[in-house]
């Protein structure tokens, strides 16, 4: 069988390039580093939190504040801010010249690596490493988008390396143009120490401040309020239930596109369709006291999805969770927790669901340890952080194998077919 271009280099590495790959300085781009940018934006703290734990080196360059600057601070050797990550439709000129900037103010240091977290980042990342003869990594957190701009056109197949946190996203991506060989996959894991059961008195305590009584089923959605996410699923499901010791409590940032006035829009209309006695509970910076709280926590999502972190989080606390059966769900919830899943959309089946699975604590009250066990198993941060380093060491290896990790014909195509479908529904 033919050898990849990944296996001859790795094949070929002699013992002195081995050592020298065994510190890795990264620069690492988020755009807000803060709980506003949800399971992406925690995910890029704690990933990066253990690669510094583990001895490699990061400088680190955001765009706008947020609330993990603080964390970040600590473990970081730099923190630069920069007024632009990404090229902007709107204001090409301005946004040229702050991702220029951002560029100048990372050539300060040496890097092996440009570990990137949105592909809208490519030209940032590219040009840095263009400049440093750097590798450059893009770990992918949703699918392509319907139009790839110019910049990602000329960018994308530059890069060198890409992670999917999902066998969905990765087939996505391929799709649309990347080359599968330059694709690892490496699912979203947690830290079962931070995401653990709770204390009785602490989950009593929770309930209180909730108005949830103590022999009440508390249902909960944890993610943003956009219509995409489906929490409107979730609300008439409960209407069809129709108990009246459920409680449903809705946990997430109003999402602000296409609008602020869109999306508060779509947060009353969740709580105008919801049961009586609905808490609406905004963004919550520590959600691990409401997963420890919850008898059912539900990701009721009805658009694309890469792999959410509120699934293993939540199980990880000891608690079930019923997914819909789409993009990368199904990769989190396998073997017996298959049977929580339900089809897109289907208020029905959800609600159904929702009556078998809420008696667990007396009917099945095993199944707790059940799917904590199945993160303990599969989705720990250590997992996670052992297969992104190695995908980091294969990209600092690789980097100097000449190739391209996307056909540009291939993104053109994606882009055609994408207006194509456009026009037909008459979007």
């Amino acid at each position: 069988m033919a050898r990849t271009h990944y296996q001859r280099a790795v094949g070929s590495l002699s013992e002195r390039g081995a050592e020298r790959t065994s510190r890795i300085e990264l620069l690492l781009a988020d755009e807000r580093p803060g709980s506003h940018g949800g399971g992406v934006a925690r995910t890029v703290l704690e990933v990066s939190r253990e690669l510094a734990e583990r001895g490699h080196v990061i400088d680190f360059v955001y765009a706008q504040r947020g609330d993990f600057l603080a964390t970040y601070a600590g473990f970081c050797r730099t923190i630069e801010w920069t007024p632009n990550l990404r090229l902007d439709r709107q204001t090409p000129v301005s946004s040229s010249l702050g991702v220029l900037r951002g560029v100048r103010r990372s050539l300060r240091k040496r890097h092996d690596i440009v570990y990137l977290h949105y592909p809208s980042h490519d030209v940032f990342g590219t040009a840095v490493g263009f400049a440093q003869r750097a590798a450059v990594v893009c770990h992918l957190h949703f699918a392509p988008p319907p139009q790839f701009g110019w910049s990602n056109i000329l960018t994308t197949p530059g890069i060198s390396r890409y992670i999917a946190v999902s066998r969905h996203v990765k087939r996505s991506w391929v799709s649309a143009g990347l080359k599968a060989d330059w694709v690892d996959v490496v699912h979203n894991g947690v830290n079962p120490a931070r995401y653990a059961p709770g204390d009785p008195d602490e989950i009593q305590r929770t309930r209180v401040e909730l108005g949830v009584g103590p022999e009440q089923t508390l249902v909960v959605f944890a993610g943003r309020l956009h219509p995409s996410k489906g929490a409107h699923v979730l609300a008439d499901a409960m209407v069809r239930v129709a108990r009246p010791d459920w409680r449903l409590v809705v946990a997430g940032a109003v999402d602000p596109r296409p609008s602020v006035e869109a999306g508060r829009a779509y947060a009353e209309s969740v709580v105008r369709r919801s049961p009586a006695g609905t808490v609406l509970a905004g963004l919550l910076v520590d959600v691990v006291p409401l997963y420890q709280a919850a008898d059912v926590v539900v990701v009721p999502t009805i658009g694309d999805e890469g792999f959410p972190r509120v699934i293993i989080e939540a199980m990880s606390c000891g608690v079930p969770v019923v997914g819909s059966r789409v993009g990368g769900i199904p990769e989190a919830l396998t073997g017996q927790l298959a049977r929580f899943l339900f089809e897109s959309g289907d208020a029905v089946a959800l609600a159904s669901l929702l009556e078998q699975v809420c008696a667990w604590r007396t009917q099945e009250p095993g199944l707790g340890a059940v799917c904590r066990e199945h993160v303990r198993r599969s989705f720990t941060s250590g997992h996670t952080v052992d297969a992104i380093e190695a995908a980091l060491r294969s990209a600092v290896c690789t980097n100097r194998i000449r190739g391209v990790s996307a056909s540009r014909r291939r993104l053109l195509r994606w882009n055609r077919v994408g207006h194509e479908t456009r026009q037909r529904s008459g979007a």
